[in-house]
């Protein structure tokens, strides 16, 4: 090879396409000192370059070689091709995925929908307009996933068609597009075949070319086929990889400070595992290792199986966790069985949970099932084999603002028929409810009952617990504070673990049918206050009277309508209130509607702040009281809605009242021991 004569091409073919030793030198990636040694013959071409520079000064790698200074090839084949505007956009929609940015919108665009899911259950947690920020970064999420096919369908549209020349030579061809004539060799590209044209493609660099000129490109040009899969690969493996990271970060910084949990506690380590697996993919992918991708991720999914595996097996907690129909709802339980310790988790956030109460108890057997779609009730035999019950709710059945009592909501009665038949009824009366199964009768007084939030009460016999009631979704409060005719409950029996469906069977809109309700709360009234006299006219200092919420004893000599009325519910706290939770109020207002200071009909108000299990709660509440005078006592009587307390006596016109909210001799606090 003769380096000055194949300078001497360099030199005129370089010239000729009007370039600078600059320009060639850039296009070649050299410097222009190494352009010059060419050209002066100082020094000849690398190998590995002389395509690229017969390329660029449109000879053949020959003649180049030869030094020949024509350009003339041996002109196999000439022809033209229209680029449509169809094929363009094929090719926009076949190789997007190849560019980085396009990756990066598709990233970002699922960060943020997967951040918006995660920001709505917040709601419930932090009300500071949450929903909306979550449902803002849906919406921009999904317009960042958009943006790519958006923009190939505004390029596609206005992609003008055009056409194109090409002239097949012995090792490339000379392609003219928008009158710019270069040669391309053959090792450069790779060749992709479509239905109606062929397309060659070099980094960013594309040629259309006739379906029909295959022959003269299947020798030179080996096929490729479009592989959409490490695009894929690694955009799934990065937002899984990312998201479960910034999970853990979230944990760590925000929510442990809250005292949430994992809920399966091995998710962390399992977290961690998957978050490792899916970088080593990528990473895999980004150097382009030759290692087979399905290989990857075959291995990485049998570790991480065989983790789970293997920290269940050295997990001592036994973990409870069950979705409610519709998937809103979720109880979680974890028993160490070491310690034999039962907690159990109130608040859920994805993956995490809030413990909110522990019973210390050894557990023999369980089971689990939710009554309503915000009820779920967990029984379990403890180590004297009792059957014990908790029971977990998670909304609301009033305004969601106040507390109320169930028990007196439940006023009238409650049934279900099959063929015609009563199979089960339930109805409260005076503070007591009646509970009829077949043939079988059984009554349950107020301090038989527990309350579990606004939806559900526990009846027990002997300090064992035998039935649920659980108000459904359909239960709501009506004016008068029971519960709407339409509304259904549910009896859940604990021995037989099976529920039934009871329907309201009074409070129509029948006014002969009121009129025989009112009467019969007439009665009940009458029955009540005969049973008061009958307790005092046997002994009026009432001796070892059995005292019930609904009627009990207070010892005073005050004449004093007010006094009486408070020394009667702060009694009636020292009673009946619950040593867990800790209670303070005051009492507002206190109202004789009717008799006097040996026999009355009063109406008191007071505000009541419950704590329990670290949950506060304000309220106004409203009692009703018929009192009577004995020797150096009183006989306290509660009187439930729609009963009419003042019956056999003079009705106050105007009435006594007494506004106490100001007063501390009517403030209380009792409870949290």
């Amino acid at each position: 090879m003769d380096s000055k004569k194949i300078g001497k091409v360099i030199a005129k073919r370089r010239k000729e396409k009007g370039m600078t030793q600059g320009e060639l030198a850039e296009r070649l990636s050299v410097s222009n000192k190494t352009i010059s040694k060419w050209e002066t013959g100082a020094g000849l071409p690398d190998i590995s370059i002389l395509v690229d520079l017969a390329s660029v000064l449109d000879i053949s790698v020959d003649d180049l070689l030869k030094g020949k200074e024509n350009k003339v090839q041996n002109i196999l084949y000439e022809k033209n091709f229209l680029i449509k505007k169809k094929y363009y956009k094929k090719y926009l929609r076949d190789h997007y995925f190849e560019s980085k940015a396009y990756w990066l919108f598709n990233f970002i665009g699922i960060m943020f929908i997967l951040g918006g899911f995660a920001f709505l259950p917040l709601q419930q947690y932090i009300h500071h307009y949450v929903d909306i920020l979550g449902k803002s970064f849906i919406v921009l999420g999904i317009i960042l996933i958009l943006f790519p096919f958006i923009q190939i369908f505004f390029k596609s549209n206005t992609f003008k068609e055009r056409e194109v020349f090409y002239t097949f030579k012995d090792n490339g061809m000379i392609y003219q597009e928008d009158e710019e004539e270069i040669f391309y060799s053959f090792p450069q590209f790779k060749r992709i075949n479509y239905k109606d044209f062929i397309l060659l493609k070099k980094d960013q660099k594309i040629l259309f070319v006739d379906l029909n000129d295959l022959d003269q490109l299947e020798n030179d040009i080996k096929e490729t086929k479009i592989k959409k899969s490490s695009f894929l690969i690694s955009l799934f493996t990065s937002v899984i990889g990312c998201s479960l990271l910034v999970l853990q970060l979230g944990y760590l910084v925000i929510l442990k400070r809250f005292e949430f949990e994992y809920i399966h506690s091995m998710n962390q380590i399992i977290f961690n595992l998957i978050i490792l697996c899916c970088f080593f993919i990528n990473y895999c992918l980004i150097k382009k290792k030759k290692i087979k991708i399905q290989y990857a991720l075959i291995g990485c999914l049998v570790f991480v199986v065989i983790s789970i595996f293997g920290f269940q097996y050295f997990q001592k907690d036994e973990e409870i966790s069950s979705f409610s129909s519709n998937l809103k709802n979720r109880a979680v339980l974890k028993y160490d069985d070491n310690d034999h310790r039962l907690d159990i988790y109130h608040y859920t956030y994805l993956c995490f949970a809030r413990k909110s109460d522990t019973v210390s108890t050894e557990i023999k057997g369980y089971h689990g099932k939710w009554l309503t779609n915000d009820c779920y009730v967990f029984t379990y035999n403890n180590e004297e084999n009792q059957k014990k019950v908790y029971v977990s709710t998670f909304g609301d059945r009033g305004d969601g603002i106040s507390y109320f009592n169930i028990f007196p909501t439940l006023q009238g009665e409650w049934f279900n028929k099959n063929n015609g038949e009563t199979k089960t009824y339930l109805k409260e009366n005076a503070g007591q409810l009646t509970l009829k199964i077949k043939n079988k009768t059984q009554y349950f007084d107020a301090d038989e009952t527990k309350q579990n939030g606004t939806i559900a009460l526990t009846l027990s016999k002997d300090e064992e617990a035998q039935y649920i009631i659980a108000l459904d979704e359909n239960c709501i409060l009506n004016e008068d504070n029971l519960l709407d005719k339409n509304g259904t409950i549910q009896i859940y029996n604990l021995q037989k673990d099976s529920s039934v469906t009871l329907y309201c069977g009074t409070y129509k809109e029948d006014k002969k049918e009121q009129e025989e309700i009112d009467n019969d709360y007439r009665k009940q009234a009458k029955e009540l206050v005969n049973k008061m006299v009958a307790y005092l006219k046997k002994d009026s200092t009432l001796p070892d009277f059995d005292d019930r919420e609904s009627l009990f004893k207070v010892p005073s000599s005050s004449n004093d309508f007010y006094v009486v009325t408070r020394d009667a519910y702060f009694h009636s706290l020292k009673l009946f209130k619950q040593d867990e939770a800790q209670e303070t109020g005051q009492i507002k207002q206190i109202k004789v509607l009717a008799g006097d200071i040996n026999d009355f009909y009063v109406e008191m108000t007071y505000t009541s702040t419950i704590t329990y299990l670290g949950e506060t709660e304000t309220m106004d509440i409203t009692y009703h009281y018929r009192i009577k005078k004995g020797k150096d006592c009183y006989l306290v009587a509660f009187v439930g809605y729609r009963v009419p307390g003042d019956i056999g006596l003079v009705k106050c016109d105007p009435v006594i009242e007494k506004d106490v909210s100001t007063n501390e001799d009517y403030a209380y606090s009792v409870g949290g021991q």
